[in-house]
């Protein structure tokens, strides 16, 4: 006769078992696992304490480097199929109430590359947000249009070709001139931190993120709705309950301890704008100070070693006979 688990330690193993699913991006056997969770939880319950968590996991995952891109995606879709099975266990209300937050995303006019959007796009909806998918190369007048029907909480545009910075700037002076002023997320190869967090930003007056990946996007969009929800957002300076003030910047001995290439990366977006401490100037000073090197000898390395004497000085000319093929023929 088997011994019975407790009813908490059953629920536990169904949501660890369903939070497998996830994480594994395992469809087989999901809506069982769903359907076994759905007998004690509610499908709100099973959102947030299970499915959202699991792509945290995979978040941490992907991360650390633990798990590629491939898998990430594979887990979303996943997700997603998991939220859609939810849902015909709610009526309409319900399931717009589990809606995080909504987001438009879009590849701007005259760029087709779209596959980093569309990864924003399985992220944010994997995570219980409501995206809005323009596509690619969307005229402003496209976004505009889908602005004012869906009211968005977030904008987010995307382009991988170095012209396609000069639209987003343009797109964002249209933004201004229509009184929009929601958070715009800007992402793709073409751009860079310095170019949003400094020439992007002073073109809006609304808030500008640079949307380095997906993840980033995602995390802004969790702490956007979280800082809504307790009042402490507003559109023209951004989260109330944090510095206004930006962080003063670092010294060469800080950047010094980063990575090459996030340490040049930094140094193009402060353009070489360096604030140094008194302390900070003592230490670049002494280290720049003329290193003293020890010149004395090794005793392991004798003097009086005994100099060869060459066989001639100058130069010769062989002639036949002064030297046979055997002689050199082993070398």
């Amino acid at each position: 006769m088997g011994v019975e688990l407790p009813q908490l330690t059953m629920n536990k193993i169904v949501l660890e078992r369903l939070n497998q699913h996830i994480i594994d991006s395992e469809s087989i056997g999901l809506e069982e696992a769903l359907d076994q969770a759905l007998k004690d939880y509610s499908p709100r319950e099973i959102i947030n304490t299970c499915l959202l968590q699991a792509m945290r996991t995979v978040g941490e995952l992907y991360g650390s480097r633990e798990i590629p891109l491939p898998s990430v995606i594979e887990s979303a879709e996943t997700k997603k199929t998991a939220l859609a099975y939810l849902e015909t266990h709610m009526d309409k209300q319900e399931a717009e109430d589990i809606t995080q937050g909504k987001c438009l995303i879009a590849t701007v006019e005259g760029d087709l590359h779209d596959l980093g959007k569309n990864l924003v796009d399985i992220i944010l909806s994997s995570n219980g947000y409501k995206v809005i998918n323009l596509g690619i190369n969307q005229p402003i007048d496209n976004i505009l249009k889908a602005y004012e029907e869906h009211q968005p909480d977030c904008i987010a545009m995307s382009g991988l070709l170095i012209k396609t910075m000069a639209v987003m700037k343009e797109n964002l002076e249209i933004f201004n001139q229509k009184g929009i002023t929601v958070p715009v997320i800007l992402g793709g190869a073409a751009l860079t931190p310095k170019f949003v967090e400094k020439d992007c930003k002073n073109t809006y007056k609304g808030q500008v993120v640079y949307g380095k990946n997906a993840f980033v996007d995602w995390h802004f969009m969790d702490k956007l709705m979280a800082a809504k929800a307790e009042d402490n957002w507003d559109d023209l300076k951004g989260f109330l309950d944090e510095e206004t003030s930006p962080p003063p910047p670092l010294t060469l001995e800080e950047m010094g301890q980063m990575p090459f290439a996030e340490a040049n990366q930094y140094k193009l977006y402060m353009n070489d704008s360096f604030v140094y401490t008194e302390e900070s100037l003592a230490k670049e000073s002494s280290a720049k100070k003329s290193v003293v090197i020890d010149t004395k000898r090794s005793h392991v390395v004798t003097l009086d070693v005994e100099r060869p004497t060459p066989p001639f000085w100058g130069t010769q000319v062989l002639k036949d006979g002064d030297i046979s093929i055997e002689d050199i023929f082993p070398y």
